[in-house]
């Protein structure tokens, strides 16, 4: 078991910010054209991000276990408001089993809704499978496969008013590891 407690203040926070560029639509039926904007940075005076973590590791029924959750508060002080883009709770648990030079992984990740563009508006909650399989081919070498958003869940982690942000779908990577 872990417990974490922690608190950062970061002075002078950059920031992304827009505004609407003449000329664009609103993505409304009535007019279809997405919205342009203008993206620059900005700056944050001061911000304070609090956090608890917690871990508990185990193994049973041969599997060994990790699960973590963290609760987190993210502030920026000069307006109160929740920083962008921070969920305030998030959850894992991950699985791993070995037999012999085989060894399969599962996790699954969830993440709480937050807040986007500076507290106007907010984005969805998700959750994520991910699978892996190594085989040991060697004292230093391994195969392996992972799949990453396993059931191809459909998440933003930003937006605008007429547009999200959409996060990769289910991705396969392929790798070979050797160490000399």
């Amino acid at each position: 078991l872990a417990a974490n407690v922690y608190e950062t203040r970061i002075r002078n926070l950059i920031d992304w910010v827009y505004d609407t560029l003449p000329g664009g639509g609103d993505g409304s039926a009535g007019n279809p054209y997405l919205t342009t904007y203008n993206w620059y940075p900005d700056n944050i005076g001061s911000a304070r991000i609090r956090g608890l973590e917690l871990t508990a590791r185990l193994t049973w029924l041969a599997w060994d276990w990790q699960a973590n959750y963290t609760r987190l508060h993210a502030e920026n002080q000069e307006t109160g408001l929740q920083l962008d883009r921070r969920a305030p709770t998030s959850v894992s648990l991950k699985a791993v089993r070995g037999l012999g030079p085989h060894r399969v992984r599962l996790e699954v990740e969830g993440y709480s809704q937050r807040m986007d563009s500076k507290g106007a508006r907010t984005l969805d909650g998700y959750g994520l499978l991910h699978a892996g399989y190594e085989y040991a081919m060697g004292k230093d070498t391994l195969l392996g496969v992972r799949v990453e958003n396993l059931l191809d869940h459909e998440y933003a982690l930003a937006r605008t008013s007429s547009r999200y942000y959409a996060a990769p779908g289910r991705s396969m990577f392929l790798n070979l590891r050797h160490q000399f």
